[in-house]
This record gives C-alpha cells, structure tokens and sequence, in this order.
C-alpha cells in the first residue's frame, strides 16, 4: 500500500504528464527558457552529443532506440547524428549554453563539480546555496541536464515507469516536471531527425 507522500508524488507526475501531452512546449519553455520550438528541440539534439561529440552522440542514437524496443545500427545512427551536426539551430544553441556556463560560472561551479563527481545530494546543497532567483532559473535548469547528461555519458531518456541513470539523476537535482522536460527535448530531436531520415531511405528505395 502506498503511503500518502507517494499518492502525491504519483498524481504530480499525473498531471505533469498530462501538461506534457497537452502541450508540451509550453512546459519546456518554461523549464528552459526558449522562447522558439526550434530551439527546444535543438536543445534535444544538442544533449544527444554529451561530453564526448559525435562518437557521443552515435552511441546515445543506438540506446535509445533500445530503450524504445527498436534497434538501429551504428550506420543509421551516424546518420542521423550528421544532420544534427551540421544544423545550424544546434550550434547556435551549444553557442548559448557555453556563453551563459561563463557568464554562470563562479555561482553554479559547486553544482557542476557535485553533478561531475555523480553527487545527487551534495548537487543538491549546493542549490540551495544558490540566491532564489537562480535556483529554479531556466539557466540552472539547462546546466544540470547539459552537466548531467555529460557526467553519464547519455541524454535523459525516459520511457513508461523507467528512466535511464541521467534520467533519475535529474530527477533527484531538478525535480519530475524538469527531467520529463529534458527527456522530451531529446524525444523531439531524434523525432525530427531520424524521421528525415526514414524519408530519405523511402525516396531512395
């Protein structure tokens, strides 16, 4: 039987479910501060690559179609990374994440070694350190999924009851509403770029 703390728990990530489907860019514009859908999913692609660029990022395309019970080889993964690579929205994005990680630098620095080392709880206190204004701000909020995604070499991916380890990380720092934003913003990426791919091959063949 569950207790009472945990019905809450399941009927917020109900609703913020529901938000999800209803409208979700709005709850990730909010999250993450984008003002234009092509951004939030240029966000996706961009958590795709990780710390480690396009190796990265092939490697992240193959597990989560695993994840999501299909399999795509490395070849088609190469693919569609390639597009990400070259989109001009991605990098306009990876430009603005490195521009507010310096401009943020001195405040979160304790919250990106606590996210490197894997440190949910210590993460943790260190945004409570931080002022109010920053500590639910759409720039914390991109920093902790970048950072995150980093650290475990994945993007947040997200399917049924299960999430993956940068999922739960996430999870754990930012709240449910903020790692089932993130783990959209990688749905829609692959969504828009392994769907121009599946069109390539159906004009090819």
């Amino acid at each position: 039987m569950k207790s009472f703390s945990e019905h809450l728990l399941l009927k917020e990530e109900e609703e913020i479910d529901i938000q999800l489907n209803e409208d979700p860019f709005t709850v990730m514009s909010l999250v993450f501060g984008y003002s234009l859908n092509v951004l939030i999913v240029g966000f996706g692609a961009r958590l795709m690559f990780g710390d480690g660029g396009i190796s990265n990022a092939v490697s992240s395309v193959v597990k989560f179609f695993k994840r999501s019970g299909k399999n795509v080889s490395r070849q088609d993964a190469e693919k569609v990374v390639r597009k990400m690579n070259i989109d001009p929205v991605v990098d306009k994005v990876d430009q603005q994440l490195k521009s507010e990680e310096k401009k943020f630098d001195q405040k979160f620095s304790d919250v990106v070694k606590a996210i490197e080392n894997k440190n949910a709880e210590e993460a943790l206190e260190q945004i409570k350190d931080l002022p109010l204004s920053l500590r639910k701000s759409p720039e914390l909020n991109k920093l902790v999924v970048v950072k995150s995604s980093e650290a475990f070499d994945e993007p947040p991916i997200h399917f049924g009851n299960t999430g993956n380890e940068t999922y739960m990380f996430i999870k754990k720092v930012l709240g449910i509403k903020e790692a089932k934003a993130a783990a959209e913003t990688v749905k829609l990426a692959l969504s828009k770029y392994a769907k121009n791919l599946v069109e390539e091959k159906d004009a090819n063949n």
